[in-house]
């Protein structure tokens, strides 16, 4: 076993193909952010799908120093081992991924850019809550994906 120190381990889905692809396209779905991390009210831009280099989001957040607007930028992008995005402050997020025999293993490495200073926001307060969210999140949509449609009919012919 390496001495990695990954940020969260996802159960990889035994009955579904390219498992480290479809996690990569969950968590890559900026729609699903609000779900999983707590400072994130609203994001626009393009969301429903899996960004892609040069994509644009527009991430609404209430921060510890009031309401922000992040303005993400897609600067790198290699689906499905990680992508980088950043603000107009400077900021950065950096995904990692890599598939291994106990999961998948997710990193969100953040660098702070000018306006968040010595903001809070990427404490382990935070990104713990927010990483555990996402396990949960993406855990839960797989298992609907593995369970799959069930048609129950109240009769038979």
């Amino acid at each position: 076993m390496s001495n990695e120190k990954w940020d969260v381990v996802i159960r990889k889905p035994a009955l579904l193909a390219n498992p480290l692809e479809r996690v990569f396209d969950l968590i890559t779905t900026a729609a699903l952010w609000p779900h999983w991390i707590p400072i994130t009210r609203a994001v626009s831009g393009v969301s429903e799908i899996p960004f892609q280099k040069g994509d644009m989001i527009y991430e609404h957040a209430r921060t510890p120093n009031g309401p922000y607007e992040f303005q993400w930028k897609i600067v790198e992008h290699n689906r499905p081992h990680g992508a980088k995005m950043v603000s107009q402050d400077g900021t950065s997020v950096t995904y990692t991924f890599e598939e291994k025999a106990d999961g998948i293993h997710f990193r969100r490495a953040i660098e702070l850019g000018s306006d968040m200073g010595s903001a809070d926001l990427f404490s382990w307060n935070y990104e713990g809550y927010s990483l555990e969210n996402l396990k949960a999140l993406v855990e839960k949509i797989i298992w609907r994906w593995e369970k799959g449609p069930k048609l129950k009919v109240p009769y038979s012919q």
